[in-house]
């Protein structure tokens, strides 16, 4: 039977910069602190944080020696909670602005409950049922509680059904397109809404405009071609629908401040030291 799930206790000191293609990944700390590093953020998190990684996002961790929990999630097995569900990003706004969310501690609380059980009873045959319960149970807190919010405040505003499925579906079309030239006509035709009301939308869902969101979806494809090829920076452009190396080259440095050949060559210095092990090392 196919896994959902696959849960690791690590004591890490560094794991070099790796993606998942089909896998969520969430990250909590068990123990110490670890330095997270996605794309170009920095996110410091310390016992008891929880952290959620998209797939196909570059990520890389640097640590004086923690514990952490690390669940690999296959979205694509969760289709019966949401048919979008592998493109729903979520994020855990802590993050980025710490602010009093309210149920916050609650629910973290419940979602680190569902990881440890995860992790515990992921191999034992005699649990499958309470695992697939509690693997369910999991994401649907997650999609309730961790998605895409339209608006960083504690009112916790969210997208209606009929908005959230018009801007998953921007998601995908995006994805799914990635390696060509992305225009807003192309885009409307999918979502039925004039000029207007789109550039509202998106600027109200993704808090960017559809250039922006377009642009650092094409960076997340380039980072994971820096990561796992050999392709030169011109091949890496040409696959992403980016014809123009000057724009490719300003567009890296804007959002990484330096050129992607030097990206690459400190990206590839970051070396594997961790060890997988249980929670009686903690």
């Amino acid at each position: 039977m196919l896994n959902r799930t696959v849960a690791q206790m690590i004591y890490v000191e560094s794991i070099k910069p790796h993606l998942h293609y089909d896998e969520l990944e969430i990250i909590l700390v068990l123990k110490g602190k670890i330095t997270l590093y996605k794309m170009e953020r920095k996110v410091e998190l310390k016992e008891g944080d929880i952290a959620f990684v998209n797939r196909k996002v570059s990520h890389y961790i640097k640590s004086e020696g923690a514990y952490i929990l690390s669940i690999l999630v296959k979205l694509s097995e969760f289709k019966h909670i949401y048919d979008k569900m592998e493109y729903v990003e979520f994020l855990a706004i802590d993050e980025m602005i710490q602010y009093n969310r309210p149920l916050k501690q609650k629910l973290d609380t419940c979602t680190i409950d569902y990881l440890v059980f995860i992790f515990q009873h992921q191999n034992n045959q005699r649990f499958r049922s309470e695992l697939f319960f509690y693997e369910d149970q999991l994401m649907h807190t997650l999609f309730a509680t961790y998605q895409l919010r339209i608006n960083i405040n504690e009112k916790e505003e969210y997208l209606d059904n009929e908005l959230l499925n018009r801007y998953y579906r921007v998601v995908q079309y995006v994805s799914d397109h990635i390696n060509e030239k992305i225009v807003v006509d192309d885009i409307l035709k999918e979502v039925y809404m004039n000029p207007t009301y789109f550039s509202q939308f998106m600027k109200k869902t993704s808090v960017v405009g559809f250039k922006e969101f377009v642009t650092y979806r094409k960076l997340i494809a380039v980072m994971g071609y820096i990561i796992d090829s050999d392709y030169s920076m011109s091949e890496i452009a040409l696959l992403v629908g980016m014809t123009d190396m000057k724009t490719f080259y300003t567009l890296f440095k804007r959002y990484f401040l330096q050129s992607p050949a030097k990206y690459r060559k400190h990206l590839l210095e970051i070396e594997d030291n961790y060890d997988v092990g249980n929670m009686e090392n903690i």
